[in-house]
This record gives structure tokens, sequence and C-alpha cells, in this order.
């Protein structure tokens, strides 16, 4: 796969906050959004736009503890692009080694947050484009990289210790079959592969999938394990 680096997720911010607020352009700001129920296209942007604002803070502070910050009850796309802009500037000015407190497993360092709200913001994407009714794409190294870091997070000591219920988990072996490329990821729950399954599909569906959205997927073997994991390892998406 391309190597994607952490100026590439700067960018990225940027363009898929440009690409969510094209995707709602014009559209009521009450329109439910099935995939957050209970939200409004307005609530989401001003959910996004917060995200961005906060995780900002957090990095130009150089904050060593979480800092308070509360969702806006809604958001315009001018007030979105002008805080993923700031945020990406506050990301490139402080580079990506800079230690600064995180939700995730060590290190704790600015990395994370370029890393974290680009997938942030194009998983809040399908959320709004699929409240509109659009056709929802993400290039593949952004699907990918969403995959990285879901395993990423589930592989840590940190999310383990964490989790019990992601400590607890049934021994078995997941395999993520990309369908589009040949790429695969492999994750090891327990001690002993005693149980296995295949999941396959788009990298764009299994990082819908991991992130609790709606997916087109085809399993082989134990899907109740993949099931299972997913759960459990979704505790950090919640810090």
């Amino acid at each position: 796969m391309t190597p994607f680096g952490y100026e590439d997720r700067c960018a990225e911010i940027v363009r898929q906050t440009d690409l969510l607020t094209a995707a709602v352009s014009g559209a009521d700001a009450g329109t439910p959004v099935p995939t957050c129920p209970g939200w409004t296209l307005g609530r989401l942007l001003g959910h996004v736009g917060s995200a961005h604002r906060w995780a900002e803070e957090v990095v130009r502070t150089r904050a060593d503890r979480r800092v308070p910050g509360a969702d806006a009850d809604e958001g315009d796309a001018a007030w979105l692009v002008d805080g993923a802009a700031r945020l990406a500037r506050t990301l490139r000015t402080s580079g990506p080694d800079v230690p600064v407190w995180t939700p995730g497993p060590p290190p704790h360092r600015t990395s994370f947050w370029a890393r974290r709200m680009m997938h942030e913001t194009a998983l809040h994407r399908y959320d709004a484009t699929v409240a509109v009714g659009g056709d929802y794409a993400l290039a593949h190294v952004v699907a990918a990289d969403a995959v990285d870091e879901w395993i990423g997070f589930s592989r840590s000591a940190h999310s383990r210790s964490r989790s019990p219920a992601l400590a607890a988990l049934r021994d078995g072996v997941i395999r993520l079959e990309d369908t589009e490329e040949p790429v695969e990821w492999l994750v090891q729950t327990g001690r002993r592969p005693d149980a296995s399954v295949t999941v396959r599909g788009t990298t764009t569906d299994l990082a819908l999938a991991l992130y609790g959205r709606p997916a087109d997927l085809d399993f082989v073997g134990d899907a109740a394990l993949f099931h299972e994991w997913q759960d459990a390892s979704a505790f950090w998406i919640r810090l």
C-alpha cells in the first residue's frame, strides 16, 4: 500500500471536510441522520466542528490531560471549514512528535490527532451522505488507514487493560480480506486460534463495519467472533 504520513493526514482532514460540506450543500439542517440516531445534519456538523476545535486546543496548548469540551448544538459549512483549516494548521506547526494527551494507547503524540480527526471526519461524511441520499466513496489509502487504526487500538495492552470484554474474548483468528486489492489483516483473539472467520469486502466496507456503520461484507466461518471483537474493541471510540 502507498505510505500515508502525517502531512497526508493533515491535508485529508481539510479535504474530507470540504467533501462533507459539498455533500450537504442545500440540505435542510433538520434532516435526520439514520446512522446517528437522534441527530440531524445540523447536529452532525456541530459535532464534527466541535471535535476539530477540541483537538486543535489539545495540540496547540500541548495539553497533558483531557481538555473539557462540548458539542455545538449546530454548525454550518463555513464554520466547519474554518475549524478544519485551523486544526490542520496547528498540527502542521506542531509536527507529529509533540507529546500531548490522547485517549488512545501510547505513544501520546500529536500524530494521534491527525489520524483520529481524519477518520472522524471521513466517517461522519458517510453519515451525512447517507442522510441526503448521496453516493459515498473513500480513497483506498484512507479506508485502509482506518482499518489499521482500529486494529492497532484493539491489539494494544492499553486497550485490553481498559476493556474487560476485549481482554475476555474467546480464542480465535479474524482475517479481513480486501476484495479490491491484495491486502489483508489478521487479528488473533485470546491465546489459541480455536475459531476463525474470514471477512471479505472492499476496504471501505471493512472500515465502515469496524466503525459501526452498515457494510456489505461476506463471512466465511464464525461470523459471531468478528462481531464480538468489533463490539469489544469499540470502547475507545467513546472515550
